[in-house]
């Protein structure tokens, strides 16, 4: 998303981006935007819920540019997605990650502090179990404070 902010309040609109779940980056610019900032959401009318309440709510932002990613061509940073994961520029198979464990790290990946009710009713667990299958996760390394981190087997 590339912001624009009234009245000089870049800090605290940024402040309020990045308190909202699914907040991946925010960053403050010079140039024509106040704001980039990169969220992720499960699918297009998560997205629009998002843009239509929480953006259209929050004060002081005068404008925003939604630029959905169509294609991933090259990122820096770490994430998983569906069977694969992308850490500097290359695509490598996660090690040891069975499909709940994949599961569970797309659900963290977009929103770390979210309870285990909802996440666990759309993985198809109960909360207990969820809870159990995120420390295992965790505890190898897959996953760390919320954002996935799999260290692949092999180095590049």
């Amino acid at each position: 998303m590339l912001i624009n902010v009234r009245g000089g309040n870049v800090d605290a609109v940024a402040d309020e981006l990045a308190r909202q779940p699914g907040m991946g980056t925010v960053l403050l610019t010079t140039g024509r935007y106040d704001i980039v900032a990169w969220v992720a959401k499960h699918d297009s009318k998560e997205l629009f819920r998002f843009i239509r309440d929480t953006l259209g709510s929050i004060l002081h932002l005068a404008s925003a540019e939604i630029l959905p990613c169509l294609v991933d061509v090259k990122s820096t940073w770490a994430v998983l997605t569906g069977r694969r994961q992308f850490i500097v520029g290359r695509w490598q198979r996660p090690a040891n990650l069975d499909p709940i464990d994949l599961a569970l790290i797309r659900e963290l990946e977009v929103n770390p502090k979210i309870t285990s009710l909802q996440p666990a009713g759309r993985i198809g667990l109960s909360s207990s179990t969820y809870t159990q299958e995120t420390w295992e996760t965790s505890r190898r390394g897959h996953c760390n404070r919320g954002a996935a981190v799999e260290s692949p087997s092999q180095q590049y």
